[in-house]
């Protein structure tokens, strides 16, 4: 089981320590169905590759992600 967060993605899990850490892991690229108010419906096709992401955080209040100002990338 998971929750839909895109046409093809899907969170499988997410959790938060008692100190500032959390991890989620989110599957990309895949075709499924969900049921949604009893009516079934299925996803589209994907348009590449299943992906699967794991997503560590040491501090969810000041995350380490590097900002690339525009033009600079």
């Amino acid at each position: 089981m998971g929750i839909p967060v895109g046409e093809n993605t899907v969170v499988l899990f997410a959790g938060e320590d008692e100190k500032k850490g959390a991890v989620r892991l989110v599957v990309d690229g895949i075709k499924y169905q969900v049921n949604r108010e009893g009516n079934q419906t299925t996803s589209p096709d994907p348009k590449g590759a299943p992906k699967l992401v794991i997503n560590y955080i040491g501090d969810r209040e000041n995350p380490d992600i590097a900002k690339i100002e525009p033009g600079k990338f």
